[in-house]
């Protein structure tokens, strides 16, 4: 289960609230996939929130090292967003590395890029680069089945249908919990 949160100037302003529950199978110490739901609200600085519904699967690979852990994340999504013409499939591609502040210390610090392309075209969306999401901050196991991380957030949309491109600077807060 996944609760993020994601705000705009400062901690002023709520940008994106998202839930997303999954269940996971582990292959392997290293490999699992996995399937969910995910719910997410953005709250423009103008303009109405936008709700969307996305169903997704995914598949984890993890490879420990000596100075921390190497992760590459692979997600499809079927995302339904209100007033589009149709659903739109997105791929989305993460690698994230993690290194513990101290040996078999429960806070580390992280670092991960995350690129995401739409599949098809809709009314809304456009086939190609929808953005990329760059992410350095700081996880804190609170229990060995919940995490919090909070850190930078730096996210870029390529200008699309006569947009012009985009980049925001975003303070991000997600907590994990695996039951």
């Amino acid at each position: 289960m996944e609760l993020i949160l994601r705000s705009r100037d400062g901690l002023d302003d709520l940008d994106t609230a998202t839930v997303r529950p999954s269940l996971v199978y582990n292959f392997s110490p290293r490999a699992s996939v996995a399937g969910g739901y995910a719910n997410s609200t953005a709250l423009p600085a103008v303009g109405e929130n936008l709700t969307e519904h996305r169903i997704f699967g995914q598949f984890t690979w993890n490879q420990p090292g000596a100075f921390g852990t190497l992760s590459l994340r692979t997600r499809l999504e079927d995302r339904f967003i209100e007033t589009n013409d149709g659903p739109i499939g997105r791929l989305r591609q993460q690698v994230r590395f993690s290194h513990p502040v101290h040996k078999g210390g429960r806070l580390a610090i992280v670092g991960a890029d995350e690129i995401l392309f739409h599949l098809n075209d809709t009314s809304r969306i456009a086939k190609g680069l929808e953005q990329n999401r760059a992410f350095a901050g700081i996880s804190h196991a609170l229990t060995p089945s919940m995490r919090i991380e909070i850190g930078y957030l730096n996210q870029y949309y390529p200008g699309h249908r006569g947009v012009n491109s985009r980049m925001f600077h975003i303070l991000s807060t997600t907590l994990g919990m695996s039951f």
